[in-house]
């Protein structure tokens, strides 16, 4: 039986969810819009501000640009750089895959370095939001965190796996260093 999923570039393995990062991009891309007006408008007052200054001389306040590049570069370069930078962010997060083998679960912390957690030693589960990126947190008291992006696939098949292990914090005992 093939386990690959029906997008190009996506393979769900044995034990492994992946994040659809085609629909991850989509979200991400309309953050980009909001990020493109952002760095737009402050460029724009800043150039009519230069303008006025110099005494509406386009000559004087284009003296490396030209009004056409100046343009082109706001309303052209500024978005290509946004969307550009969202598909990075999206691809960026394929590797925030989740793979539960051999009584731990692997995968992500906040600063995308990998990390493992015994399944015996998982405390909670809680919700993460930031920037339009959503996850659920898997903590443990002497392991740190992973964290399960909310667009990957089979969520609840993995959650449902995960319930059994959490335990009271109060009942995990680290090992001293």
């Amino acid at each position: 039986e093939d386990d690959r999923a029906p997008y190009p570039g996506l393979l769900l393995g044995p034990g492994m969810a992946l994040i659809v990062y085609l629909k991850l991009f989509g979200k991400i891309l309309t953050f980009s819009v909001y990020m493109t007006i952002v760095i737009s408008i402050p460029i724009l007052f800043f150039m009519a501000y230069h303008f006025i200054s110099k005494g509406f001389d386009y000559a004087k306040t284009f003296e490396k640009l030209s009004p056409l590049g100046f343009f082109t570069l706001i309303f052209l370069g500024v978005p290509l750089f946004s969307v550009i930078f969202a598909f990075l962010i999206s691809q960026y997060s394929r590797i925030a895959n989740i793979t539960v083998s051999d009584g731990k679960i692997t995968g992500r912390n906040y600063w995308m370095l990998k990390n493992a957690i015994p399944l015996s030693d998982i405390t909670k589960l809680t919700n993460f939001s930031s920037n339009g990126i959503n996850a659920i947190v898997v903590n443990s008291e002497c392991h740190g965190k992973v964290y399960i992006l909310e667009d990957t696939e089979h969520l609840n098949e993995l959650l449902g796996l995960l319930e059994p292990y959490l335990t009271n914090a109060e009942s995990t005992k680290c090992p001293t260093k």
